[in-house]
């Protein structure tokens, strides 16, 4: 999650520049008059990448998904809940969890990254199913 909002933030920084310059400027250089006047399509400009962060926040990555379809389900024993400080919606906290697999004879242990609703975060001792990858047992993802 952290790694989605870094990128975003990197990438808009780059993406204000050629906003600013496609809404003011390449009108002018043409001699057109804007179909839009500058404001309103510096506005759209700006407001596209937020609107785009908004919807895919929270979806899967590469990783999750092959996960998800190969990975073995296994049921985890939570040791530890880790808050990271990242909010989603005023409601959905972003936490750490350490974990203590039990899945194909063998206990391995492993940290997650998950959302959870703050009134209802779960708490050491808890049993949480996920799939983790056989090859990588580092890579889980919180069912």
């Amino acid at each position: 999650m952290k790694k989605k909002i870094i990128w975003f933030i990197v990438l808009y920084i780059v993406y204000l520049p050629v906003a600013m310059f496609v809404s003011f400027m390449i009108p002018a250089l043409l001699n057109i008059p804007p179909i839009f006047p500058g404001v309103v399509l510096c506005i759209l400009f700006l407001g596209g990448p937020i609107i785009y962060f908004s919807l895919t926040y929270d979806k899967p990555g590469k990783a999750e998904k092959q996960i998800l379809l190969s990975g073995i389900e296994a049921i985890a024993q939570l040791n530890y809940v880790k808050d990271t400080g990242i909010t989603m919606n005023g409601f959905n906290r972003v936490v750490v969890l350490g974990l203590t697999v039990f899945g194909n004879g063998e206990n391995f242990e492993a940290e997650a990254e998950s959302q959870y609703n703050k009134y209802m975060l779960p708490r050491p001792g808890d049993k949480i199913k996920v799939k983790y990858d056989p090859s990588n047992k580092t890579k889980l993802v919180v069912l």
